[in-house]
Protein backbone atom coordinates (compact mmCIF):
# COMPACT_ATOMS: atom_id res chain seq x y z
CA UNK A 1 0.00 0.00 0.00
CA UNK A 2 1.46 3.50 -1.05
CA UNK A 3 0.43 6.00 1.55
CA UNK A 4 0.29 9.24 0.74
CA UNK A 5 3.76 10.15 2.66
CA UNK A 6 5.62 7.58 0.36
CA UNK A 7 3.99 8.62 -2.88
CA UNK A 8 5.14 12.09 -2.09
CA UNK A 9 8.80 10.90 -1.21
CA UNK A 10 8.94 8.93 -4.38
CA UNK A 11 7.77 11.68 -6.74
CA UNK A 12 10.20 13.67 -5.10
CA UNK A 13 12.97 11.08 -5.65
CA UNK A 14 11.50 11.00 -9.34
CA UNK A 15 12.21 14.61 -9.19
CA UNK A 16 15.93 14.75 -8.10
CA UNK A 17 16.51 12.35 -10.68
CA UNK A 18 15.49 14.61 -13.64
CA UNK A 19 16.75 17.61 -12.10
CA UNK A 20 20.27 15.84 -11.62
CA UNK A 21 20.17 14.21 -15.60
CA UNK A 22 19.17 17.46 -17.18
CA UNK A 23 22.48 18.43 -18.86
CA UNK A 24 20.60 21.57 -20.19
CA UNK A 25 21.63 22.95 -16.30
CA UNK A 26 24.17 24.10 -14.97
CA UNK A 27 25.08 22.88 -11.35
CA UNK A 28 23.82 26.85 -9.90
CA UNK A 29 20.31 26.25 -11.47
CA UNK A 30 20.60 22.15 -10.54
CA UNK A 31 21.09 23.25 -7.00
CA UNK A 32 18.30 26.27 -7.18
CA UNK A 33 16.12 23.61 -8.75
CA UNK A 34 16.69 20.90 -6.05
CA UNK A 35 16.12 23.26 -3.43
CA UNK A 36 12.89 23.84 -4.46
CA UNK A 37 12.05 20.38 -4.88
CA UNK A 38 12.79 20.16 -1.20
CA UNK A 39 11.45 22.41 -0.15
CA UNK A 40 8.17 21.79 -1.46
CA UNK A 41 8.28 17.99 -0.97
CA UNK A 42 9.09 19.04 3.08
CA UNK A 43 6.29 21.20 2.73
CA UNK A 44 4.07 19.13 1.85
CA UNK A 45 5.14 16.28 3.97
CA UNK A 46 4.27 18.52 6.96
CA UNK A 47 0.82 19.28 5.68
CA UNK A 48 0.13 15.28 5.02
CA UNK A 49 1.21 14.28 8.89
CA UNK A 50 -0.84 17.21 10.08
CA UNK A 51 -3.95 16.51 8.58
CA UNK A 52 -3.57 12.77 9.17
CA UNK A 53 -3.09 13.94 12.97
CA UNK A 54 -6.03 16.12 12.92
CA UNK A 55 -8.82 14.27 11.41
CA UNK A 56 -7.96 11.20 13.71
CA UNK A 57 -8.11 13.64 16.71
CA UNK A 58 -10.67 15.25 15.71
CA UNK A 59 -13.30 12.06 15.15
CA UNK A 60 -11.59 10.36 18.46
CA UNK A 61 -12.32 13.64 20.60
CA UNK A 62 -15.91 13.78 18.94
CA UNK A 63 -16.98 9.81 20.04
CA UNK A 64 -14.87 10.41 22.85
CA UNK A 65 -18.42 12.97 24.38
CA UNK A 66 -20.67 10.91 22.54
CA UNK A 67 -19.31 8.25 25.21
CA UNK A 68 -18.60 10.54 27.73
CA UNK A 69 -21.66 12.98 27.50
CA UNK A 70 -24.80 13.12 29.85
CA UNK A 71 -28.04 12.60 27.72
CA UNK A 72 -31.11 13.92 29.15
CA UNK A 73 -34.53 12.71 29.60
CA UNK A 74 -37.29 13.88 26.51
CA UNK A 75 -39.05 16.16 28.90
CA UNK A 76 -36.45 18.31 29.88
CA UNK A 77 -36.62 21.32 27.75
CA UNK A 78 -35.13 24.31 30.15
CA UNK A 79 -31.62 25.30 31.05
CA UNK A 80 -33.18 25.08 34.62
CA UNK A 81 -33.79 21.14 33.88
CA UNK A 82 -30.91 20.80 32.14
CA UNK A 83 -28.90 22.04 35.04
CA UNK A 84 -30.66 19.71 37.59
CA UNK A 85 -29.85 16.83 35.52
CA UNK A 86 -26.14 17.64 35.39
CA UNK A 87 -25.98 18.63 38.89
CA UNK A 88 -27.43 15.34 39.59
CA UNK A 89 -24.61 13.26 37.63
CA UNK A 90 -22.15 15.63 39.13
CA UNK A 91 -23.19 14.50 42.47
CA UNK A 92 -23.35 10.99 41.62
CA UNK A 93 -19.93 11.04 40.02
CA UNK A 94 -17.95 12.44 42.84
CA UNK A 95 -20.04 10.04 45.56
CA UNK A 96 -18.44 7.10 42.98
CA UNK A 97 -14.99 8.56 42.03
CA UNK A 98 -12.39 6.22 43.62
CA UNK A 99 -14.82 3.10 44.72
CA UNK A 100 -12.73 -0.21 44.66
CA UNK A 101 -14.92 -1.76 41.81
CA UNK A 102 -17.26 -4.42 43.87
CA UNK A 103 -18.40 -1.34 45.42
CA UNK A 104 -18.91 0.46 41.71
CA UNK A 105 -20.91 -3.38 40.93
CA UNK A 106 -23.15 -2.68 44.16
CA UNK A 107 -24.08 1.02 43.51
CA UNK A 108 -24.80 0.36 39.94
CA UNK A 109 -26.72 -2.73 40.74
CA UNK A 110 -28.89 -0.36 43.11
CA UNK A 111 -29.06 2.40 40.47
CA UNK A 112 -30.74 0.07 37.89
CA UNK A 113 -32.87 -1.14 40.66
CA UNK A 114 -33.76 2.22 41.50
CA UNK A 115 -33.67 3.51 38.02
CA UNK A 116 -31.41 5.99 39.29
CA UNK A 117 -30.24 6.72 35.31
CA UNK A 118 -27.56 9.15 36.75
CA UNK A 119 -25.72 7.52 39.33
CA UNK A 120 -25.95 4.41 36.70
CA UNK A 121 -24.21 6.52 34.14
CA UNK A 122 -22.07 8.26 36.58
CA UNK A 123 -20.75 4.45 37.77
CA UNK A 124 -20.23 3.37 33.97
CA UNK A 125 -18.07 6.91 33.46
CA UNK A 126 -15.81 5.76 36.21
CA UNK A 127 -15.46 2.30 35.46
CA UNK A 128 -15.14 3.19 31.86
CA UNK A 129 -11.85 5.51 32.67
CA UNK A 130 -10.41 3.20 35.42
CA UNK A 131 -10.68 0.18 33.24
CA UNK A 132 -12.98 -1.72 35.16
CA UNK A 133 -14.53 -3.77 31.93
CA UNK A 134 -16.82 -5.95 34.01
CA UNK A 135 -18.69 -3.02 35.74
CA UNK A 136 -19.22 -0.88 32.25
CA UNK A 137 -19.91 -3.99 30.37
CA UNK A 138 -22.80 -4.29 32.90
CA UNK A 139 -24.01 -1.33 32.45
CA UNK A 140 -23.79 -1.58 28.47
CA UNK A 141 -25.53 -4.90 28.44
CA UNK A 142 -28.97 -3.64 27.55
CA UNK A 143 -28.34 -0.34 26.51
CA UNK A 144 -27.88 -0.88 22.32
CA UNK A 145 -27.26 2.88 21.60
CA UNK A 146 -24.80 3.20 24.61
CA UNK A 147 -22.96 -0.23 23.52
CA UNK A 148 -22.89 0.89 19.87
CA UNK A 149 -21.30 4.39 20.77
CA UNK A 150 -18.80 2.74 22.68
CA UNK A 151 -17.36 0.25 20.53
CA UNK A 152 -16.89 3.01 17.83
CA UNK A 153 -14.85 4.76 19.99
CA UNK A 154 -12.77 1.95 21.01
CA UNK A 155 -12.30 0.96 16.97
CA UNK A 156 -11.66 4.85 16.63
CA UNK A 157 -8.93 4.32 19.83
CA UNK A 158 -6.99 1.53 17.55
CA UNK A 159 -7.19 3.39 14.41
CA UNK A 160 -5.46 6.13 16.30
CA UNK A 161 -3.26 4.02 17.75
CA UNK A 162 -2.48 2.47 14.35
CA UNK A 163 -2.68 6.04 12.28
CA UNK A 164 0.12 6.93 14.66
CA UNK A 165 2.55 3.98 13.91
CA UNK A 166 1.90 4.74 10.25
CA UNK A 167 2.64 8.56 11.16
CA UNK A 168 5.84 7.31 13.50
CA UNK A 169 6.91 5.97 10.08
CA UNK A 170 5.99 8.17 7.95
CA UNK A 171 7.35 10.79 9.82
CA UNK A 172 10.86 9.20 9.36
CA UNK A 173 9.60 8.15 5.56
CA UNK A 174 10.01 12.28 4.90
CA UNK A 175 11.95 13.67 2.30
CA UNK A 176 15.84 13.70 2.81
CA UNK A 177 17.68 16.93 1.59
CA UNK A 178 20.02 16.06 -1.37
CA UNK A 179 23.85 16.19 -0.48
CA UNK A 180 24.03 18.89 -2.98
CA UNK A 181 22.57 21.71 -0.90
CA UNK A 182 24.64 20.56 2.18
CA UNK A 183 26.61 23.99 3.27
CA UNK A 184 23.53 26.33 1.98
CA UNK A 185 20.67 27.88 3.60
CA UNK A 186 17.11 26.73 3.38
Amino acid sequence: MTTPTIKNKQDFDRKLARIRSNTDLNDQAKRRMLQEAYDEAARKHRELIEKEEGGTSEKLARLEKGVFGISYPVDVVTGVDKERVRQSYRDASFKVSGMKPEELERILERAERTQDKQLAKAVYHEATERGVRHVADSYLKDRTEERKRWEEYTAARLEAESVEKLLFGARAYGPTKPPELDGMAG
